[in-house]
């Protein structure tokens, strides 16, 4: 991130001789930052304009291309400015992607775990059908000991 521009934009379009005037690309360019094209400084008003959502109407901005300061530009300068802003953006998008690779991690586990449920539900289903098979074959050998038993009486 571009904080330190950013914020020496702030401080440039703040200071009192600049206080009332709209700054576009060009004059920033031309005033501020010489070694950079237009294009460049347009994409820093642009960023400026992004970041405003998050840290409240600290610039008024007209089209999105000129800006120029009001009363919060410069409490928000001494605050730590984009500086500080960029910082807490920083640590806020590793959170997010920590939580993010947390999730993914778990969303990988819970596929596992259901690949898992899915062989083992299958061998159950199979152990079911054996134990259901193994059964008969028990009750049949049950009952032909119990008829050789019978017969052996009969016979003896």
């Amino acid at each position: 991130m571009d904080a330190e521009k950013l914020d020496q934009i702030l401080e440039f379009i703040s200071q009192e001789e600049n206080r009332n005037n709209n700054f576009d690309a060009h004059h920033l360019q031309r005033d501020l930052f010489p070694k950079l094209n237009e294009d460049q400084v347009e994409q820093l008003i642009f960023k400026i304009d992004d970041l405003k959502q998050e840290v409240s109407e600290i610039l008024k901005g007209e089209y999105n291309t000129t800006i120029y300061c009001n009363g919060l530009t410069k409490p928000f300068l001494e605050d730590g400015g984009f500086t500080k802003i960029g910082n807490d953006i920083i640590l806020k998008n590793k959170r997010i992607q920590e939580r993010e690779r947390l999730e993914i991690d778990l969303a990988k586990s819970n596929l596992k775990a259901n690949k898992l449920n899915k062989k083992i539900a299958k061998r159950n289903s199979e152990n079911q059908r054996m134990n259901k098979k193994t059964t008969w074959i028990n009750i049949i050998i049950g009952l032909l000991n119990v008829a050789l038993i019978a017969w052996q009486i009969l016979k003896g």
